[in-house]
């Protein structure tokens, strides 16, 4: 699973959200700045998903999709 860009792109500019995504996950607003300049997993997380849910009132389709290997 990896997050659609328009989430990245949300994540990005919104620091609201990114604080949201933080107390989900229990770290700072600078570690998800570093997972967001990463591209990391961390975010795909379900605390992560779910806060991004509440948030944006996104689908969880809308934030995340499979990646074919």
């Amino acid at each position: 699973m990896i997050i659609t860009n328009k989430v990245w792109g949300l994540l990005e500019t919104d620091l609201q959200l990114r604080m949201k995504v933080a107390v989900a996950l229990g770290l700072g607003e600078a570690a998800i700045k570093g997972a967001i300049r990463r591209r990391s997993n961390t975010l795909t997380k379900i605390a992560a998903i779910r806060a991004i849910e509440e948030y944006t009132g996104l689908q969880e389709d809308e934030i995340i999709e499979t990646v074919k290997a």
